[in-house]
């Protein structure tokens, strides 16, 4: 997280979660989420 850039990288597990539900639990925490690059990486 970078408070400075207004920016943050997140790490998930596509099995449990989608771009698109976190976007969403952090809309629903009162801030701002923006999808850049919702291609997953794959799971090593």
């Amino acid at each position: 997280v970078s408070l400075e850039e207004k920016s943050a990288t997140v790490i998930y597990n596509p099995k449990l979660q989608t771009p698109k539900t976190l976007q969403e639990a952090i809309d629903d925490m009162g801030f701002d989420a923006l999808l850049h690059n919702a291609n997953p990486l794959p799971v090593l």
